[in-house]
């Protein structure tokens, strides 16, 4: 575990990437009204961006704007920044022919193993906090996940597609929520690693 002062209450010597998933011609999902995803992800990134800091992690993010940033690049940023964790923010969408209604909530994925109990405290805890349905913590083949040697996992907050979620994420004071749920949930992790 990385070298924390846990008892002083704060996450100093902690380095996080946190990741706004999308970005420039990569849209992602789109709401019910024309937003897009990116520009979701990049307001809740942000706002743990400052939950974090407050907290006395170091943070860099993958991209501050609506730009273009490739799958490599990401892992590049994180990697260079020598960060302890990686964490990309996403909201959901299902292909044609689901069900929205019946199929939407929080989750996370993983690829390494080392990254199973940090996908599984943060959806938990945000699961908890925000009031959305649990739509499981599990393995995925995901690029942003597989090269890297820290633990990185990809938070899915919501679904896009689902109205009511969709009216809960362009919500600046749900997001807020969301972002001190992730920030909060990535603090019990780093005590549960420094206590094993």
């Amino acid at each position: 575990p990385p070298p924390v002062d846990l008892a002083a209450g704060h996450l100093q010597g902690l380095t996080v990437c946190v990741d706004p998933g999308h970005g420039g011609n990569e849209p992602g999902a789109t709401g019910c009204d024309g937003t897009r995803e990116a520009v979701v992800n990049l307001a809740i990134a942000q706002a743990l961006k400052d939950e974090l800091e407050r907290m006395g992690a170091r943070v860099v993010m993958t991209r501050t704007a609506d730009v273009d940033v490739s799958l490599a690049q990401r892992v590049q940023i994180a990697v260079a920044a020598k960060a302890d964790l990686l964490i990309s923010v996403h909201n959901n969408s299902l292909p044609d022919g689901r069900d929205p209604w019946k199929e939407h909530g929080a989750s996370s994925y993983f690829y390494h193993p080392q990254a199973i109990e940090l996908a599984k405290v943060l959806k938990d805890r945000l699961v908890r906090d925000s009031g959305l349905p649990d739509f499981g913590s599990r393995f995925q083949n995901l690029f942003l996940c597989r090269p890297t040697n820290m633990p990185a996992v990809l938070v899915e907050v919501g679904f896009m597609i689902n109205p009511d979620e969709f009216a809960q994420l362009i919500n600046p004071e749900f997001r807020a929520r969301v972002a001190s749920s992730l920030a909060q949930s990535l603090r019990s992790y780093i005590v549960g690693a420094a206590g094993n």
